[in-house]
């Protein structure tokens, strides 16, 4: 079953399902030791085709000058050039 979920509040991202793969995207702000911390998070869960077992990974973008760059990659593509 596929899954394409945008959070209400716009920070948290699902899409796939757990038979062909899914990516999850969340932007996440928090407070720590009285500073805020951000980061741009991704998981991918997807099955390895050659042991046919679940695999995560993990991504984190930790800057605010990394989040910018991703987001004007995605602004400025277009999916039928």
């Amino acid at each position: 079953m596929s899954t394409n979920n945008i959070s209400k509040n716009q920070t948290y991202l699902s899409l796939g399902d757990e038979d062909s793969g899914l990516i999850e995207i969340d932007l996440v702000t928090m407070r720590q030791k009285n500073e805020e911390v951000r980061y741009l998070g991704f998981t991918f869960t997807g099955v390895n085709i050659k042991t046919n077992e679940k695999q995560e990974g993990y991504i984190t973008l930790e800057s605010k000058e990394q989040f910018d760059t991703l987001k004007n990659f995605f602004a400025q593509l277009e999916w039928n050039s």
